[in-house]
């Protein structure tokens, strides 16, 4: 009786310092609209971030994350970086970027919405005003939307 006891007890703090870390791990993302990043860009300045975003990329120098609702305040530049356990998601998003770019055509231009989370940068570059590495990417799609703006030319 004694065992089963230690035993029932043993799952359930294992139990709760998984459930704890989990949470501890969920509260340091930040969950963030791309217009809260770009209008605060030194309260987000190295933070982890999460945001559903839209991402337009030429496929050569360029991908960017741009929001209709706040097209005054720039552009976030996306760079991929992270763990290898996050290549899956990285790779995904990458496809779809090609899919994206490939079946574009004058009259019809498809882009990519997903949920991402990585550490956002602010950059004192004048064509591009922030960073967001991405380490992570779910909920991939491939849309068929007018482009939001030309593609900005690449900061230097």
């Amino acid at each position: 009786m004694v065992v089963r006891l230690h035993v029932l007890l043993g799952i359930g703090i294992a139990v709760l310092t998984m459930h704890s870390a989990a949470t501890f791990g969920q509260a340091m993302i930040k969950k963030v609209t791309v217009c809260e990043l770009l209008a605060s860009r030194d309260a987000y300045d190295g933070e982890l971030v999460s945001a559903s975003v839209r991402i337009e990329s030429d496929l050569l120098e360029r991908t960017f994350i741009v929001d209709e609702a706040c097209l005054n305040l720039g552009s976030i530049d996306v760079r991929y970086g992270g763990s290898p356990l996050m290549e899956k998601h990285l790779s995904a998003l990458t496809a779809a970027l090609a899919k994206a770019h490939n079946t574009s055509t004058e009259s019809h231009r498809r882009t990519v919405i997903a949920t991402v989370v990585g550490k956002f940068h602010k950059t004192g570059s004048e064509t591009s005003s922030a960073i967001l590495r991405i380490s992570d990417a779910t909920s991939i799609r491939v849309v068929e939307r007018p482009p939001i703006l030309p593609i900005p030319p690449k900061a230097e």
